[in-house]
């Protein structure tokens, strides 16, 4: 009778949440902060690219995509202690759990960006993040530097605030929250990254990210056995609403993604395994022979 009391309340909340939607279109970002166990953010940029805003076609897939992993993060459960009741049950793994992108439109900006890091490697056991979106690329103070661009609906992605890779490294400095970070963006995935000769900054994602934890180069076939890993493309991403193979309208970008997620999270697959299942769900045998990985858009994992 338990089961079935809550699969009707979910139903009906599930019924409530579709007409306060069609009430009221423009939804806040939605999410929470418990305090407790792992935390994961979501982020995503609105912002276009070349001149040439993206229109809600593009961006829908991305909305889409956001909902399909924030659920996937949802569903990760283990069993807890409660001490009220004096038993053990089944609750969230995630206590802290938040997606930036609601209807089409992104609420990512630097400052909630830095806010978030900081507060997941500080207060929680261990923290993910997501950002899909465009990349900021600039030579400055001695070195390549790496980033990725915040909101901004109907405008050019270079008319907004980037948040770069040695912005992001004072907000890990001295904490190892952050075990895996995934960054579908261009260019972020171009070096591991060093320490640069003071006073000039660090610079690298996987570096700023880590404070140098990470040190292989290929994590998916020589991985360093850190238990920290960073997924980023070198050179170009792909968009999510564009076919992993040309003139397939049946296995998308998005499609990939999300089964990453799906496997790693609702199956528990390690990072690697989780790679090979979503490749081959899209069609491939392996990640090995994905087109992101090997030839095409490349993507690299450290």
């Amino acid at each position: 009778m338990k089961k079935t009391r809550i699969a009707i309340c979910a139903l009906l909340l599930l019924l409530l949440l579709a007409i306060s939607s069609l009430a009221n279109q423009a939804k806040a970002t939605y999410g929470w902060d418990w305090g407790f166990g792992h935390a994961s953010e979501i982020h995503a940029s609105d912002a276009g690219i070349g001149g040439t805003p993206p229109v809600d076609y593009e961006l829908a897939y991305v909305q889409w995509a956001c909902n399909d992993i924030f659920n996937c993060f949802n569903s990760r459960t283990y069993y807890v202690w409660e001490e009220e009741y004096g038993y053990y049950e089944w609750g969230p793994a995630y206590g802290h759990l938040w997606s930036y992108m609601q209807d089409y439109r992104s609420q990512t900006t630097v400052d909630n960006v830095l806010d978030g890091i900081y507060d997941s490697g500080v207060n929680h056991d261990e923290s993910t993040f997501l950002y899909i979106g465009h990349m900021g690329y600039q030579w400055m103070y001695g070195s390549q530097h790496y980033g990725f661009i915040q909101n901004g609906y109907n405008i050019n992605a270079t008319e907004v605030a980037v948040i770069w890779d040695m912005a992001i490294y004072p907000f890990t400095y001295g904490i190892d929250g952050h075990h895996f970070v995934f960054l579908w963006v261009c260019r972020n995935g171009d070096e591991l990254g060093h320490a640069n000769p003071w006073p000039n900054p660090p610079n690298g994602m996987p570096y700023c990210w880590t404070q140098s934890l990470i040190s292989s180069t290929n994590g998916y076939t020589n991985p360093d056995y850190s238990s920290y890993g960073l997924i980023s493309f070198e050179q170009a991403s792909p968009m999510l609403c564009k076919p992993i193979v040309e003139n397939n309208q049946d296995q998308l970008y998005k499609h990939w993604l999300v089964f990453f997620y799906y496997f790693a999270l609702c199956y528990g697959y390690n990072i690697n395994d989780a790679l090979d299942a979503a490749s081959y769900y899209a069609g491939f045998y392996n990640f090995n022979v994905f087109p992101s990985y090997n030839y095409g858009y490349g993507n690299q994992v450290w």
